[in-house]
């Protein structure tokens, strides 16, 4: 090592002058411990672990909570698990949400104190939207103890769906009803490629159906999607085979 930097060595190319280069840098030294790379830098070593531990409890307190162990979700919640711990982009209200035998674990979660009732899952859907997008007993019984706990309605992924986009193809009537009556728009947003009732036609689900038409929705407005570009509701239900709505809407 010289004052001006590191010494310099000559190279010799098959007997030819070569010319002037550093010295390469020697390999740094790694080992693998626990499938985490360790460096020398010990405090990200120590990073490492404590994020692959934090994440390991908190997909612990997930499984307890929809196992209904509750007790042990809570004794995790003392060691450092959070209800508002995410992993991978998904909450646990979402994987509550999401539930398809009960709706229990959704109901300790609303009890704890200061859970965000909206954050946006990995497909940015908030927990009523997927609630909605379950849809059926569980899925309806689930947006509703979401609604009756204030979560938002308006929000509207960029694909134009709303939680009752999701309630006309899935949920019971009454589901439908409440988001109407919390300010969705009835026939969709403007511009919008398919209404709530569209949906509710191709799904097959004529009650929802029959609920959004009393409550106003145009059942004549033409299809935007590419592939049912003018369709009705009528049409859209016969393009999906929709038993129930097609017998309807042809007997009015």
């Amino acid at each position: 090592m010289t004052a001006a930097g590191p010494r310099l060595e000559k190279t010799i190319l098959n007997g030819q002058r070569g010319f002037w280069r550093r010295p390469a840098a020697p390999e740094r030294k790694v080992r693998v411990t626990n499938k985490i790379f360790c460096t020398e830098n010990r405090r990200d070593v120590k990073w490492s672990v404590k994020v692959n531990l934090a994440k390991k409890r908190q997909l612990e307190f997930v499984q307890f909570l929809l196992a209904r162990k509750f007790e042990e979700a809570e004794r995790l919640l003392a060691k450092g698990a959070s209800v508002h711990g995410a992993v991978d982009g998904e909450f646990p209200i979402h994987d509550c949400a999401r539930a398809t035998r009960s709706t229990k674990p959704l109901q300790w979660l609303l009890s704890q104190p200061e859970v965000d009732l909206n954050p946006l899952s990995s497909q940015q859907l908030t927990p009523l939207m997927i609630a909605c997008s379950n849809g059926g007993k569980i899925g309806s019984d689930a947006a509703e103890l979401l609604l009756e706990a204030g979560a938002a309605v308006k929000y509207r992924r960029s694909d134009g769906m709303s939680a009752l986009e999701f309630a006309a193809k899935n949920c019971r009537p009454s589901i439908v009803r409440s988001l109407v009556a919390k300010g969705l728009p009835i026939n969709g947003p403007r511009g919008c490629d398919q209404t709530p009732a569209m949906l509710a036609a191709r799904s097959d689900n004529l009650e929802c159906l029959k609920t959004l038409e009393e409550l106003g929705a145009d059942l004549s407005r033409k299809c935007k999607l590419p592939w049912a570009k003018g369709y009705t509701c009528l049409e859209l239900a016969e393009a999906e085979k929709s038993k129930k709505v097609i017998a309807y809407l042809r007997a009015k």
